[in-house]
């Protein structure tokens, strides 16, 4: 982190002092300034998070859409701070200088969602544009929605993945030789975010020995291919409710811990934040 304050530091000339990894993603659309070092032979340089599983990548990043657009990235509404492209150019690396507040935003130790929307996610879901809701200014979705109607750069934003939002609602994705697809409509997609999954208590995730070709996600587990028999078939409904029960009783604990006894409740989240 120290380093990374410095390089920032230097690279913006601003003081940058973050005290949390979630505090670098508002740095991640100054990428392309802070490393620049490291991006001279690219034409293009990106953000993605760690809670991905990918399927074709270039089956939906070809060649076509990226000498077509500037900015890519993989929500309809908003840049997804999960995955944006930016084509490596001076222009669009200093983007972010177009937020009225980017000086105050990096130099501050809060996060603002500033590489996406400034928490208008649901909000623009809706329906809403992001130069009508409050503090607009203020995130890169507003800066590059406003600079691609005025032609100054190419945007693309389109839904390419599969957040797992509320993970009590089934679903099944089947991971077969690089391609992720979803089973209850066989659409292909480029990813799954995993988001609120991987902070199950109940998730059962296999310790691969090697990279598989084939596997299935549930909202309650990842398997290979090899173990969907007649038999898993038989007892994935009783094991879903098994898990769901599990689940419901770790988060009544956690309420009850976070009620009576705040400081052991958030010594744990740490804990279990720094694996």
């Amino acid at each position: 982190m120290r380093d990374f304050n410095s390089l920032a530091s230097r690279k913006t000339n601003l003081r940058i002092e973050a005290t949390s990894a979630y505090k670098l993603c508002d740095f991640r659309p100054a990428f392309g300034v802070i490393f620049e070092d490291y991006l001279e032979k690219y034409d293009f340089w990106g953000h993605a998070d760690l809670d991905l599983v990918f399927g074709n990548i270039r089956g939906f990043i070809t060649d076509e859409v990226l000498s077509r657009y500037d900015i890519i990235s993989t929500r309809k509404r908003y840049l997804a701070g999960h995955l944006t492209l930016f084509r490596n150019e001076v222009n669009i690396n200093r983007l972010y200088r177009e937020a009225s507040d980017y000086k105050h935003v990096f130099e501050s130790k809060k996060y603002y969602n500033f590489d996406e929307c400034n928490y208008l996610h649901t909000q623009l879901v809706r329906g809403e544009e992001v130069e009508e809701t409050r503090l607009a200014s203020n995130n890169m979705t507003y800066i590059v929605k406003k600079l691609a109607k005025q032609g100054v750069i190419r945007l693309h934003l389109t839904d390419l993945a599969k957040e797992i939002v509320s993970p009590d609602k089934d679903f099944r994705l089947h991971f077969d030789n690089g391609r992720l697809i979803d089973t209850s409509d066989n659409n292909e997609l480029m990813y799954i975010h995993l988001l609120k999954l991987k902070n199950r208590y109940a998730i059962q995730v296999p310790a691969f020995e090697s990279e598989p070709n084939s596997f299935y996600i549930t909202n309650y587990e990842i398997f290979y291919e090899s173990e969907m028999g007649l038999a898993r078939k038989a007892m994935i409904s009783s094991k879903r409710w098994i898990y769901l029960e599990i689940d419901r009783f770790c988060l009544k604990v956690g309420q009850l811990l976070r009620k009576r006894y705040p400081k052991l409740y958030h010594l744990l989240r740490r804990h279990n934040q720094s694996y």
